[in-house]
């Protein structure tokens, strides 16, 4: 049943996700699993598919619709315990990058397991993740890239954090194709997000640590 999620999710058919999603539910399968070995497998081969160009970015739009739909079912069920105060997570793609979707995903999954999200959209220069860390008095930053450049750009968002004054008190997660874990560790960040799914433990461990 699991394979056959991720063929509909493959297909951007939301019904048919939605419907099955529910079924392996009544079955007895738990909502991390249906998520993890039905639905991710799926965007990532959608997602290899549209680096090596064989898979179109509207295509994969209308796979996400797919997603969202299995995960309206799976999301009240997928709630984590989070610290008091701690569920503030500034995310946002870098200057420079217009590219959304891999953050809009992590988003989905942020919101679905509990965090509150503040999503500063696309292109973001690092003054407004300073404003917005202010503002919202948030302990978790995710940085978002696609393009190879981006990686310069989240270095120079964390330098600039750092040169505000708030790098000691955050902790910074970065995600995309503009970076791996090696790139993460050699630009500063604490931590590398190397997909959707993995984003809610990922950063509770980080809220549940010092950061830095």
């Amino acid at each position: 049943m699991l394979g056959e999620i991720g063929k509909y999710v493959e297909e951007g058919n939301a019904p048919r996700t939605k419907a099955l999603v529910e079924q392996a539910l009544a079955s007895g399968r738990e909502a991390w699993d249906i998520l993890n070995r039905g639905i991710m497998p799926a965007l990532r081969v959608l997602g290899d598919g549209l680096k090596d160009g064989c898979v179109s970015l509207a295509e994969v739009m209308i796979s996400v619709g797919a997603v969202k739909a299995g995960l309206s079912v799976l999301e009240p069920l997928m709630i984590r315990n989070i610290p008091a105060g701690k569920g503030i997570v500034i995310i946002g793609t870098v200057f420079g990058d217009v590219h959304s979707l891999g953050k809009d995903l992590v988003i989905t999954m942020l919101k679905g397991s509990g965090f509150r999200v503040v999503d500063l959209g696309a292109d973001v220069p690092p003054s407004r993740f300073i404003e917005s860390i202010a503002k919202h008095q948030a302990e978790i930053v995710a940085l978002s890239g696609l393009l190879t450049s981006s990686r310069l750009a989240m270095r120079d968002t964390i330098a600039a954090l750092k040169e505000a004054g708030l790098r000691e008190r955050i902790s910074i997660i970065v995600g995309g194709g503009a970076v791996d874990r090696q790139a993460a560790r050699a630009i500063g960040a604490d931590a590398y997000g190397e997909d959707a799914a993995a984003a809610p433990d990922l950063i509770l461990s980080l809220v549940r640590a010092p950061p830095g």
